[in-house]
């Protein structure tokens, strides 16, 4: 992953200053009263973006962008989806929507963009044809899987395919590689990336390559959701069988073990190092992935159906009853959203100015950041010690 210019970002907030982009044309004065407008603003705004603007819908309206071909395409469909998620970030940062419902928004703009510029780029090599016994399928994993999209991401795809000749299926993941790094130029959604191929795998590798677990981390098939196919009739559904065969090979692993106190002293406790301190976005991550696999097998296996995404962690840990490592997932998320909207990667919350402090105690809940930093450290403290004793059970 390549580091953020700072470019896009520095246009986001200047614009955010200056005006305000929206879908929903509610003039001032339309209600009888300044808390009923701000009542009637939230409702719809959380309406239309959580409810009316699913990933299908956005999918469709990406869909009538004209454009010649698929870096035509990823082009049109990047200033279509910064448009969009400035009019998230302006309802968050308005309290019209929580980050909560800001990510379910990101993700599904996520998803209707990969998907759009996924079938253009089929189209250049495939052509427009019905493609029967063969097929093409994008794979998101990580955030994008799981719902849990933020300002600046990653994208984290597999392109997965079956009755390509190899020359055929190379091309394709080196044309999308490159619309992939047009996708994310200067986007205020997707973080950079070079316009190397995609990683590319046939349909009979899937399973193996979702059942790896990459160095203190969980199996990939845990975060995976299909969100783009073409082809066979057939193709998406197996594809779909194929992740339920990884979950059932990494069934009942092992919760990794989390770093030595001494490891992670330099990883002092607070809301600039909400991600890798003890206790954190990191480990609360990894503690529900696991946990979804030996405490609820049924729950793990449930969101590899067509269209199903699997579940964030805090709904994870509250269905086994990991109420307080629950609330810290959801504050490390909240955290996350929003520094990334106000700041860089790496952005350092303790060194802002008060006004940016403010904003994003407001969106965490809490009344001040002296209250954010108390929530956090109660948080993580209170996580790390319910997980090292997950890890000894």
């Amino acid at each position: 992953r390549q580091p953020n210019t700072g470019d896009s970002q520095r246009q986001f907030r200047a614009s955010l200053e200056e005006r305000e982009f929206t879908d929903l044309d509610l003039p001032q004065g339309f209600g009888p009263d300044p808390e009923s407008e701000a009542i009637a603003r939230r409702g719809l705004a959380r309406l239309y973006w959580t409810r009316e603007m699913g990933a299908s819908e956005l999918t469709e309206l990406a869909g009538e962008l004209p454009a010649a071909d698929g870096r035509e395409t990823a082009e049109a469909v990047r200033n279509w989806a910064n448009d969009k998620a400035f009019q998230v970030g302006m309802h968050v940062l308005r309290g019209n929507l929580s980050p909560g419902e800001a990510r379910v928004a990101l993700s599904n703009l996520a998803e209707a963009s990969l998907a759009t510029v996924a079938a253009a780029v089929v189209a250049d090599i495939a052509g427009t044809g019905p493609g029967a016994g063969r097929g093409i399928a994008i794979v998101a994993l990580g955030d994008l899987a799981s719902h849990d999209m933020h300002p600046d991401s990653a994208i984290d795809v597999l392109l997965v395919h079956d009755g390509w000749q190899a020359s055929e299926s190379q091309r394709l993941a080196l044309r999308f590689g490159m619309a992939l790094r047009d996708l994310a130029q200067h986007s205020l959604l997707f973080s950079a990336t070079d316009s190397k191929p995609v990683a590319a795998l046939g349909l009979g590798e899937l399973a193996g390559r979702l059942a790896e677990a990459p160095d203190g981390a969980v199996p990939l098939g845990l975060r995976a959701r299909r969100v783009f196919d073409w082809g066979d009739a057939a193709f998406g559904g197996r594809v779909d069988e194929a992740q339920h065969e990884a979950l059932s090979r990494c069934a009942n692993a092992s919760l990794p073990a989390r770093p030595s106190p001494a490891a992670t002293a330099e990883q002092s406790i607070g809301a600039t190092n909400y991600a890798n301190m003890p206790g954190g976005l990191v480990d609360t991550e990894t503690a529900a992935r696991l946990l979804l696999l030996t405490q609820e097998p049924r729950l793990a296996e449930a969101h590899a159906k067509p269209g199903d995404s699997p579940p964030p962690a805090a709904v994870i840990l509250t269905n086994c009853g990991a109420e307080r490592l629950a609330k810290a997932a959801t504050l490390w998320r909240d955290l996350e959203g929003i520094m990334r909207l106000v700041g860089e990667e790496g952005f350092d919350i303790a060194g802002a100015a008060p006004n940016v402090k403010s904003v994003v105690a407001n969106a965490c809940g809490c009344e001040s950041y002296e209250a954010l930093e108390q929530a956090v450290n109660e948080a993580a403290s209170g996580a790390a010690a319910e997980i090292d004793a997950l890890a000894a059970a």
